[in-house]
């Protein structure tokens, strides 16, 4: 019996695991949006979606209740102060760009579309539960890591000015817009993203790019960045034939081959080179 009960411990340990009970992980999900600020003066955050109720962190309540257009939620915090702000309800869309926000949890937001984050104090971010997540910009924060894996219907991402030195976006292949300029990147793969038509990626240390597969880019800007006479020719041997009555636009001023390369071949395929 006592053998019995030995591998039978461990066999429902096992069995637990694969039912799919909550994990750690899934335990310490909030409620709703949570974020941190200790700024002083008046807050705007705005908000779409249904049943909407913010707690300001200061006594503060606000039922937004159903938004179908942007909802400005406003509050004012007479003292410079760290607040704990929760909104609760179903949030399709959440701009809270610009109020010193040095935390931000959106895991339960399941339903969220789009996600304005930017000029923060955010270092982390984790968006792996949002996967209706179609528009993300958090620029300009100090983020060392982003993950958009679990985000495959994103149209638009702008994670500029941040310090990230690596990015993975071939899970987003229904990107039309990717701003990732000011960070560190050395190199990124774009030959899934068959359906961008902009990219910026100025001010990183890239020493190629190569585009072959996006057909339908009309804007780069690689500026600014370490690209030789022989990895600007590339790129340029990579970029897709434009129409001559619709012309893209390629910026490469700031890198080492600028003034060397072959900008004919660019030209060719109906694109102006400006340095």
């Amino acid at each position: 019996m006592k053998k019995f009960f030995k591998f039978l411990i461990p066999a429902l340990a096992v069995i637990v695991a694969l039912t799919g009970c909550p994990t750690d992980s899934d335990d310490d999900i909030p409620d709703g949006i949570v974020m941190k600020t200790a700024i002083e003066g008046d807050v705007t955050i705005q908000v779409m979606g249904e049943d909407i109720t913010i707690n300001w962190g200061d006594g503060n309540t606000e039922d937004v209740g159903f938004k179908d257009v942007w909802y400005p939620a406003g509050n004012t915090y007479a003292e410079a102060k760290e607040r704990t702000i929760t909104i609760t309800g179903k949030i399709t869309h959440l701009d809270c760009s610009i109020i010193e926000l040095t935390q931000l949890d959106v895991r339960a937001a399941t339903e969220l579309k789009v996600l304005y984050c930017y000029r923060n104090s955010l270092t982390s971010l984790d968006v792996s539960k949002n996967t209706a997540l179609e528009l993300l910009d958090c620029g300009d924060n100090p983020l060392l890591i982003l993950d958009v894996s679990k985000n495959i219907k994103l149209e638009s991402l702008e994670c500029y000015n941040n310090s990230l030195s690596t990015l993975d976006v071939s899970k987003n292949t229904e990107l039309d817009l990717l701003s990732f300029n000011k960070n560190s990147l050395t190199s990124i793969d774009l030959s899934k993203n068959t359906a961008l038509t902009l990219l910026r990626c100025e001010e990183n240390n890239l020493t190629s790019l190569e585009v072959s597969e996006n057909i339908e880019l009309k804007m780069i800007n690689c500026s600014k960045n370490d690209m030789d006479e022989d990895a600007l020719d590339a790129l340029f041997e990579s970029l897709p034939v434009r129409r001559s009555t619709d012309k893209g636009q390629i910026y490469i001023g700031g890198n080492d081959g600028a003034d060397g390369c072959g900008v004919t071949i660019a030209e060719e395929k109906n694109w102006i080179v400006n340095n």
